[in-house]
């Protein structure tokens, strides 16, 4: 079935091509024209792969969930952390800190 139909498109469109060579371009009104135009303009589109619509997609609704992500948050936590097992003295060494919650010198 493509077989035929790409065989009638082509006898088709050579139908067209040889009509197309006999109309004369000062009898043609402004609609047809402008149709002529929108149909060459399409099938140039088309033949190159270009899309021959242009549209527009929007989306309307309401976020029901937020994922957020607080970094600051998260290294109190740690931190509060670190600073119970520095009390404990389950951290040895210079990795424990003197439990201020400043930053340690490692200079």
């Amino acid at each position: 079935m493509a077989e035929r139909h790409v065989k009638v498109a082509k006898a088709f469109l050579l139908i067209i091509a040889q009509a197309l060579q006999q109309i004369d371009p000062a009898q043609l009104s402004p609609s047809d024209m402008a149709k002529w135009l929108e149909v060459a303009t399409k099938l140039e589109r088309i033949s190159r792969g270009v899309p021959t619509e242009i549209g527009k997609q929007e989306m309307q609704g309401q976020v029901t969930e937020r994922h957020e992500y607080d970094i600051t948050h998260r290294i109190e936590q740690y931190a509060d952390v670190y600073r119970q097992l520095a009390r404990r003295s389950v951290l040895c060494g210079g990795d424990a800190g003197d439990d201020t919650g400043e930053p340690m010198d490692t200079t």
